[in-house]
């Protein structure tokens, strides 16, 4: 059993309870909500002001429920993600220095942390070479991100932005509001995005662990009790 190796998978588990954690509670916070409201306006016998303040309300429930806490939630679970992974691969390539007597670090390379890990443990660790599909993956997460710290979703205002409309034509829970006022432009993203976010970053750091020659261990990406 390697310990080092469990302490990651058991991160990359943990995230992923808390994204399905955080899903469930928007549903449950958007139900709570639907039903106080439905009651406050049955309360209300005018019926001409009952429909005025359906219009009012309408439209406030609309954006904090269906576009504000999801877009919120989403944005900073993607961005938890990302900030977990770079320090998960900085550790990954530290213990492969350390193994290997490599004199320098990842961190002192050029480029992302992405393209520095790819970069470090491939020409300087000679640890084989993992699926690039998976690598392709991860860099489009990073893509997202950045567009998400750096242009607060706005894809138009992303240095990223042709990939990332490339991407949103993909299927994969990622698309760019096109309509809603609220909305135009934006990124929109699904709970299905964050999780298959989650499992292409599991299925990272199985690959890296492999090729590098660790031992397994059991737990989330070991396929243990918390395995996929």
């Amino acid at each position: 059993m390697n310990l080092f190796r469990m302490d990651f998978e058991d991160i990359v588990g943990m995230l992923r309870d808390y994204q399905i954690t955080m899903e469930s509670q928007l549903k449950a916070i958007y139900e709570q909500e639907t039903a106080r409201i439905t009651h406050l306006l049955n309360g209300i016998e005018d019926e001409e002001s009952r429909a005025i303040n359906l219009d009012i309300v309408a439209d406030e429930f609309h954006y904090t429920h269906e576009v504000m806490f999801p877009r919120s939630m989403r944005y900073s679970f993607i961005v938890l993600l990302f900030l977990n992974l770079e320090s998960l691969l900085n550790r990954f390539c530290d213990d492969i220095k350390e193994r290997n007597s490599i004199e320098i670090r990842s961190a002192k390379l050029k480029g992302d942390s992405v393209e520095r890990t790819r970069t470090y443990l491939h020409k300087l660790a000679r640890v084989p070479e993992i699926n690039p599909t998976i690598w392709g993956k991860i860099e489009d997460l990073s893509k997202v991100r950045n567009c998400i710290v750096h242009a607060l979703g706005k894809v138009d205002e992303s240095q990223d932005q042709i990939r990332i409309k490339d991407i949103a034509k993909q299927g994969i829970g990622l698309t760019i509001g096109d309509s809603d006022v609220f909305e135009a432009g934006h990124l929109i993203l699904t709970p299905d995005y964050c999780a298959n976010a989650v499992n292409d970053i599991a299925s990272l750091i199985r690959e890296l662990f492999d090729k590098a020659g660790y031992e397994p261990a059991t737990g989330f990406l070991g396929g243990g009790a918390n395995g996929v």
